[in-house]
């Protein structure tokens, strides 16, 4: 993760109370989503919220068992 210093750039008064309040402020670019600014008491996952994906010993166990890649793998055109 980047760090920069806090006076190197300017974040409206309105995104700084809204962060403050513990909301998602979304930081458009060309009506694009961009990046999110979260209050770091917020950042990581929500508890309401499911896990996502197979727990990482399970995961890893199933790479395990598979099989090796083949000799010469066939190209696959997108």
């Amino acid at each position: 993760m980047a760090t920069i210093k806090a006076e190197e750039v300017r974040i409206p008064r309105r995104a700084r109370e809204a962060v403050a309040h513990h909301e998602e402020v979304v930081v458009v670019n060309r009506e694009r989503p961009a990046f999110v600014i979260v209050h770091p008491d917020d950042h990581g996952q929500k508890a309401g919220s499911p896990r996502r994906g197979r727990p990482l010993r399970e995961a890893l166990s199933l790479l395990a068992q598979a099989a090796p890649p083949a000799d010469r793998p066939e190209r696959i055109l997108a």
